[in-house]
């Protein structure tokens, strides 16, 4: 249980499906949201990141455990993507018991997700739009489908 590994069982809390908009504001509720590595958050990752509310994640082999590494990265945060268990469980403690350096982590989040990447989506449609030109005009070109950048 979690009053066996002493933690305060009022401060765990589990909540039950809910609209959008209560979903996102329970997400400030959290101090730090601890990503799991199997499956990662994916949506719940970008709405818990809107909030304002750092996630700690540790990718592994499949796509699927890796989304919340791209998150983060692109958020400017790659220190909250830990390289092994222990990694994650260490950056975890260090934002848990330091209530200031936790504090400070909130702000930054809150400030980056107005001017990082991972939440323009204009600069995302035109990186986009030019994409789709790229292999438009490959096609157009007569050229074979390959990567394109």
């Amino acid at each position: 249980t979690v009053a066996a590994a002493g933690v305060d069982a009022s401060r765990v809390v589990f909540s039950a499906v809910a609209p959008k908009e209560e979903h996102v504001r329970r997400g400030k509720l959290a101090d730090v949201c601890l990503d799991t590595p199997l499956c990662n958050g994916h949506t719940t990752g970008m709405d818990v990141l809107w909030a304002g509310t750092p996630m700690v994640t540790l990718p592994e082999e499949t796509l699927a455990s890796r989304v919340a590494a791209s998150q983060l990265t692109a958020l400017g945060f790659p220190q909250l993507v830990a390289k092994t268990a222990r990694d994650y469980e260490d950056i975890a403690c260090e934002y848990g018991l330091d209530h200031e350096k936790l504090q400070a982590l909130k702000a930054k989040v809150r400030k980056a997700r107005l001017t990082s990447a991972l939440f323009n989506v204009k600069q995302f449609a035109r990186d986009l739009e030019e994409l789709f030109f790229k292999m438009w005009n490959r096609h157009a070109n007569g050229l074979p489908p390959d990567h394109v950048v």
